[in-house]
């Protein structure tokens, strides 16, 4: 009795596994794809911090018109006697924001009393900005003071310290300022009557 022939071997019609060409095709896509998705998160991360530096400032600035108008002060204003609260305190001149010229990055936030005839700074201190994001196209220009009244709950506007040239409402509007990274810019403007907004340019 015949054994029968071995059954001739057959290929599969798709063989297991990829060519070389396929290989290559498939990572330029996914290094294609990876890319664009990486400019995007960049795109996004850059807008998040123009973003939240202009919330800072708004944030910044809110903060000063409340302590202003609730006639917030400290121990530099306690008058003659060294206690805080008695009739001899030092008038309250304000709280305030001031930008300098350089770096366009930093901007001083502060109260002021009026000290003996003198203004006189307390709790100030400077808020830098990330390095990429900075104050451009001022209303008055670079050098100026923003200052929240406390009597009238009204706002001044200065060339340079609270305690300089003082910006009647008929030489300047509402003070404007742009905070951008040269691409994403958002506005700020603060009024007379200390409305501040805030509003995205295109």
């Amino acid at each position: 009795m015949h054994k029968p022939l071995p059954k001739e071997r057959k290929d599969l019609p798709y063989p297991f596994g990829f060519t070389l060409i396929e290989l290559l095709v498939s990572v330029a896509i996914i290094a294609i794809l990876s890319t664009v998705s990486l400019a995007s998160l960049r795109g996004f991360g850059n807008r998040q911090t123009v973003k939240n530096a202009s919330g800072q400032i708004v944030t910044d600035l809110r903060k000063l018109a409340i302590d202003a108008f609730s006639g917030v002060k400290d121990n530099t204003c306690d008058g003659p006697d060294n206690i805080l609260g008695n009739t001899d305190d030092d008038p309250l001149v304000g709280h305030y924001l001031y930008m300098s010229p350089a770096p366009t990055n930093q901007y001083e936030v502060g109260g002021a009393c009026n000290v003996g005839g003198t203004l006189t700074k307390f709790k100030f201190e400077t808020k830098t900005l990330p390095a990429s994001v900075n104050l451009v196209n001022y209303t008055i220009g670079p050098d100026s003071t923003i200052l929240f009244k406390p009597a009238n709950q009204r706002v001044e506007f200065y060339n340079s310290a609270p305690n300089n040239t003082l910006l009647s409402p008929g030489l300047v509007g509402p003070q404007r300022f742009e905070v951008t990274d040269a691409t994403i810019i958002y506005r700020v403007t603060v009024d007379y009557q200390g409305k501040i907004t805030q509003e995205k340019l295109p």
